[in-house]
């Protein structure tokens, strides 16, 4: 058996499965001749599957919307309201409600649904500014779990218990921020009855983590059937902010007030380039200059005299030297503006449910039976959860 002596080779493989791309992952079937388990039939090579509910919208029903497959996107578009009322950053904003996805195979109670309960938090911080004196304050620091970091996962081995404080000092973990939104969703796990010894939490690989992701973890609990993704916790970067801002046309950054004024060195586009790039490119004129104004300086500053090619909504345009001048302007200024990072904590209700009904549930010996023979099903709740 070819399995045997190569356990490690296989658990990597096992790891990565979700990382591999259609193509890797039907390389993977066919090596390990994998076939329905019921019917022992060929498998279908592997094909992109939307996960997102199509629906059809409007008064003709021409147009296609599709239900929402995750909260989180209301808290985005509020944002800005909530800051205002807020006065600053951090600041973090939770909610409720349902979400759906086009699931492939329903199942396994309360795990695979198409309709589902999720709760999230976005937290809001900034980019630069991601400690998080509570981590210590609290205690969070000191709290060891049993993490999957993605160098074990690769290497085919195990988990590790640590402190989280430890594994953000080696940078296992990407700040404290994520720390204690780790530590503080493993706290609430175990008060509900999430037991501790079947809790771990999986880093993301890098060719699994979402492409604007900083890091990712999942809280994965362990039940009769496996492990199971329960809750997400991701440092999402600036990424969700940035393109609201891009496609609502609505300006996200928010302001910090400095105790020291700096000096601040900005390109600008000159307006000089306006009759150059009008004369060569017509119409697109004004998307091109747009988008040199929207780049950031060092890009600006790679640009500025030389010339060089841009893309703009999906078409290439070469610019010439007098096409790309930058004016370089240094300032005084106590205030500086900046699109916030967001931490953002995922629950999934019903698998949480799940797990808590599963890790409360046990069967006890003995009981009103002469013999003591008579077994007792014993749903021992948590005092926070018991009705």
């Amino acid at each position: 058996d070819w399995s045997m002596g190569n356990e490690k080779e296989l658990q990597k493989v096992f790891n990565q499965a979700d990382a591999y791309d259609e193509k890797e992952l039907g390389q993977k079937l066919k090596e390990f001749g994998i076939k329905a388990p019921d019917s022992g039939n060929e498998l279908t090579d592997p094909y992109p599957f939307n996960l997102m509910f199509p629906t059809n919208i409007g008064p003709s029903g021409k147009e296609t919307g599709f239900l929402r497959p995750e909260t989180a996107q209301g808290i985005f578009v509020n944002f800005k309201y909530c800051y205002e009322q807020s006065g600053g950053v951090p600041i973090g904003i939770a909610q409720i409600g349902k979400a759906y996805r086009n699931e492939i195979a329903p199942r396994g109670g309360l795990i695979r649904l198409r309709e589902f309960s999720q709760a999230e938090i976005e937290y809001f911080v900034h980019p630069e500014k991601k400690d998080f004196p509570k981590f210590h304050r609290a205690k969070v620091a000191d709290l060891a779990l049993m993490l999957h970091p993605h160098q074990q996962q690769l290497a085919g081995e195990g988990t590790i218990k640590m402190t989280l404080g430890e594994a953000v000092k080696k940078g296992i973990i990407a700040n404290e921020t994520l720390g204690y939104m780790i530590g503080r969703t493993a706290m609430f796990m175990m008060d509900i009855g999430i037991r501790g010894e079947h809790l771990r939490f999986r880093q993301h690989l890098p060719s699994e983590m979402a492409h604007y992701a900083c890091d990712c973890w999942d809280a994965e609990v362990e039940g009769a059937g496996g492990w199971t993704e329960t809750v997400g916790i991701a440092d999402r970067s600036c990424y969700d902010l940035t393109q609201h801002a891009k496609h609502a046309n609505v300006d996200l950054q928010v302001s910090e007030t400095l105790d020291k004024p700096i000096e601040v060195t900005a390109f600008t586009l000159s307006k000089k380039v306006k009759g150059p790039i009008g004369k060569a490119h017509g119409k697109a004129g004004k998307a091109i200059m747009d988008h040199l104004d929207a780049l950031g300086d060092a890009e600006k500053e790679a640009l500025n005299g030389k010339g060089g090619k841009v893309t703009v909504d999906g078409t290439d345009y070469d610019l010439t030297p007098q096409m790309s001048m930058f004016e370089r302007k240094t300032t005084k200024t106590s205030v500086v503006k900046f699109t916030p990072s967001v931490i953002e904590p995922s629950f999934g209700v019903d698998r949480l449910i799940s797990g808590v009904f599963e890790h409360a549930y046990y069967v006890r010996e003995g009981g009103d039976a002469e013999d003591g023979s008579m077994t007792r099903g014993v749903l021992a709740l948590t005092p926070l959860v018991a009705p």
